[in-house]
């Protein structure tokens, strides 16, 4: 009977043993084939507001049965209900930001022509844009539709310090848009690289 028992024992010990070595083989090989985290993002260049698709760096790990990207410190993280068909005006994002986009349609612009006689604008910030006969400037044509759910995540980084124009954002859905935002610790732009302008083709996003 003791014989049989250790007998059994012995099997399911080898069995664990057998199947832990498998999982230790196989986990290091699949994170090394795990797709990065691309992500579009609201950045800026010659302080002019625009959009990118960015890898972020940031290495994933696998975890009860998931792909886990780190996304760094955060602070603030706060939980936003914008009711239907609401617009906002000219804009600059408050703190580099995630913001995930639980539910309803976040439309992004950057193709605004602003006047140069807006009060909005001094002629500090002015002088530091590219000149126009017409006394108005074009923001370069781009635009985001963000809907609520896995496609819903995106970066807002255009923050006054890197952008004097900012961007227009508007929420045209019948139902209320729904966001968590969450700012970077210390404003921090997340390690990334830039794969193009405009947004991450749909292709290019994890979870397609």
């Amino acid at each position: 009977m003791l014989s049989s028992l250790k007998s059994s024992l012995t099997i399911l010990l080898t069995i664990f043993l057998t199947i832990a070595t498998t999982l230790a083989q196989t986990i290091p090989s699949f994170n090394a084939t795990l797709p990065p985290l691309n992500v579009t993002a609201i950045s800026a260049r010659d302080n002019i507001s625009i959009l990118e698709c960015w890898q972020l760096a940031t290495l994933p790990s696998i975890f009860a049965g998931a792909i886990n990207f780190p996304l760094g410190a955060v602070e603030k993280a706060s939980w936003a209900v914008i009711p239907p068909r609401t617009m906002v005006g000219l804009h600059n994002a408050p703190y580099v930001q995630l913001v995930f986009a639980l539910a309803g349609t976040v439309h992004i612009k950057t193709n605004q022509t602003i006047p140069r006689t807006s009060p909005s604008y001094s002629s500090t910030v002015w002088s530091s844009l590219p000149s126009s006969p017409n006394d108005t400037f074009a923001v370069p044509e781009a635009e985001a539709w963000m809907h609520g759910g896995r496609n819903g995540f995106f970066i807002a980084a255009d923050t006054s310090n890197v952008s004097a124009v900012g961007h227009v954002a508007e929420f045209p859905s019948d139902a209320a848009t729904v966001l968590v935002q969450v700012p970077l610790e210390g404003n921090r732009v997340p390690e990334h690289t830039v794969l193009y302008e405009g947004v991450c083709a749909e292709g290019d996003l994890l979870g397609y």
